[in-house]
Order: C-alpha cells, then sequence, then structure tokens
C-alpha cells in the first residue's frame, strides 16, 4: 500500500487504498477511524481500522503487527478476529473479521437502555468469548461499548489481544463517555496504574469492564461522569458502593442483577467473579429475565382476548338480558 489519499464517497470522505474498495465509515474513536471494506485479492470484506500514529502510544504501535499476528487464533463466534496489520510509511492499518450489526455505543446513542434480558444475554455472549480468550492468555484491556458489535443473534468483541490501555480522551465531543474507556476501566487499569501481568489479574480488569458496560446497558447510564483520571478517582472515592444506581431504575431491576454488576465493578480485583462464577451467574439471571419477559407477554395476549361469554357490543351475556 503506497498511500492513502482522500476521495469523495456515498458516505463522507473516504481513504483510496490500492488492495482494498473502501466501502464506508463504521466508526470513530480518538485513535483513528474503522471503515468497512473489501480486500480485493481474498474478495472478502472486512473491518479495516487506520489508527493515528501521532495519537497512539509508541509501544502499541511498534507491538500492533505481532498482536493482531498472535490474535489470529481467537476463533469463537463472539469475537471479531484480527486478520493482519499493514504499516507503509505513516499508515498503519489493522484488518479484522467485520462484525455484522451496531456497536453498543451507537445503540446507548438512541435508546436509553436495551430490554433486561436483551442487554444481559449481549454481556454473557461478550464473556464467553472473553472467557475463550483468556485461555490463549489473550485480553483486551480497554473494553467499552464502542467494542462491543451487537447483531441479530449474536455479540461480537472486537480488539482483543491488541495491548491497548484506557487513555485519556483525544478530543471533546458531547457523547464523550460513550467512546471514553477511563469511565469503563477498573481503577488499577488507569493510565497512571499498572495492570497486574497475571491471566487472572489481567481478566479482573476486563470483568470490570464488563460490568460497567452492563449497567450502561441495563440503565441507559453511564457509571461514572468523569472525563480523567482525577475525577474518576475522586467520584469512586465518595460511593458507598462501586457505582451509584439511578434511583428510578433500581426498583424494576432484579436485586440478582445488582449483586452481580457491583462483585463485578468491585475496586478490589481479588473480589470480582472469575469468568466461569460470572458466566455462571449471568446464565441463572438471563434465564430469570426471560421467564419473566415471557410471563409477560403472556399476560398481555391474555388481555387482548376478549372473553368468550361477551356480546358484540361489549357487554357479558346474561348480565343486562332478562331473565326468562
Amino acid at each position: 500500500m503506497d498511500s492513502i489519499e482522500p476521495a469523495r464517497g456515498d458516505d463522507g470522505l473516504l481513504p483510496e487504498l490500492r488492495d482494498f474498495r473502501v466501502v464506508q465509515i463504521l466508526g470513530r474513536s480518538p485513535k483513528g477511524i474503522t471503515y468497512k471494506a473489501r480486500r480485493l485479492v481474498e474478495q472478502d470484506v472486512v473491518a479495516l481500522k487506520i489508527f493515528k500514529p501521532s495519537l497512539c502510544e509508541r509501544k502499541f504501535i511498534t507491538e500492533l503487527s505481532k498482536r493482531a499476528e498472535s490474535s489470529f487464533v481467537l476463533e469463537h463466534k463472539s469475537l471479531a478476529r484480527c486478520l493482519g496489520c499493514v504499516q507503509h510509511g505513516a499508515a498503519v492499518m489493522l484488518i479484522s473479521e467485520l462484525a455484522p450489526g451496531q456497536s453498543a455505543a451507537e445503540l446507548l446513542r438512541f435508546k436509553k437502555a436495551l430490554p433486561l434480558p436483551r442487554a444481559l444475554r449481549v454481556i454473557l455472549q461478550c464473556a464467553n468469548g472473553l472467557r475463550f480468550a483468556k485461555s490463549h492468555k489473550l485480553f483486551h484491556g480497554r473494553l467499552h461499548p464502542g467494542d462491543i458489535i451487537i447483531g441479530e443473534d449474536e455479540a461480537r468483541v472486537v480488539g482483543v489481544g491488541l495491548g491497548e490501555r484506557p487513555e485519556h480522551a483525544a478530543w471533546s465531543t458531547k457523547d464523550a463517555y460513550l467512546f471514553e474507556p477511563l469511565v469503563y476501566a477498573a481503577p488499577e487499569a488507569m493510565p497512571s496504574g499498572k495492570i497486574p501481568e497475571t491471566s487472572e489479574g489481567r481478566a479482573a480488569a476486563d470483568i470490570y469492564s464488563l460490568g460497567a458496560i452492563l449497567f450502561h446497558l441495563v440503565t441507559g447510564t453511564s457509571p461514572f461522569c468523569g472525563g480523567d483520571e482525577a475525577a474518576l478517582e475522586s467520584e469512586r472515592r465518595r460511593l458507598k458502593s462501586p457505582v451509584q444506581w439511578p434511583d428510578e431504575k433500581t426498583a424494576a431491576l432484579p436485586k440478582e442483577l445488582i449483586e452481580l454488576v457491583e462483585k463485578a465493578m468491585s475496586p478490589e480485583p481479588r473480589l470480582r467473579r472469575d469468568y466461569d462464577r460470572l458466566i455462571t451467574q449471568l446464565t441463572q439471571v438471563v434465564a430469570a429475565a426471560e421467564k419473566s419477559e415471557t410471563a409477560a407477554a403472556d399476560c398481555e395476549k391474555t388481555l387482548e382476548i376478549p372473553l368468550a361469554s361477551e356480546t358484540r357490543s361489549g357487554s357479558k351475556a346474561g348480565i343486562f338480558e332478562p331473565v326468562s
């Protein structure tokens, strides 16, 4: 690939690449832009993220190609696998499987919250994918709603194994909380902190992020408001529990869900459930939520069916008729 030249496309300004036909913009982040593109040699459709090296950690850019290659083993229905990395001149491009659907960030932008069973299934699927990645000693590190693509039947996590770390936002936007990794990052994963090098420690940081994203999905509210590390630390310090639940939402949520989220978001990594226990509890809460949803739907159907004894006028037979 010799260069990246801008070209006007149907969806705005698109890059013109020798080995790709770029179709549309899929999303933006502080570090770069992700596109939907067709590889001209392989003739498959992929996600192509073009990074801005000046906004990325030097170590991340240096190791990206190696990490993309090592994460190729992550063949799982709940993960979007990396297919390779190309660097030429100032352009650094990551090629990944295209996960159909919308990111959780996009859905949260237009909906206040997801239906409870749907939100729980999304996080359960993500937890299964991340547990699989952990078995290969690969982790995410900066999981946030923009990294979860929600399809019709399956949610998929993108960016696993790339070695990115949460960092302060590189721009200002009215929807910053949807893209700000710090809001969903574990205390030990903050820019000034040091994530443990052990598999359990790194998995615990991803589990915290899953809990924070689940909180956002079921409440429609960001878990925290702080835009930088100091503000977030101050906000967490004032709380009596790991996260502050909106009063108007808490009463309608199962106590098992609240306990699950708060356990996942414990400030102490050792107090968070591991993937096996998290997935077991998620499965139970999903089953209960789906059962409740089915019962509510059946109740609504029953109320819509007119009683067999009702007349066309709506009155019940015999009540206003003369007794013979």
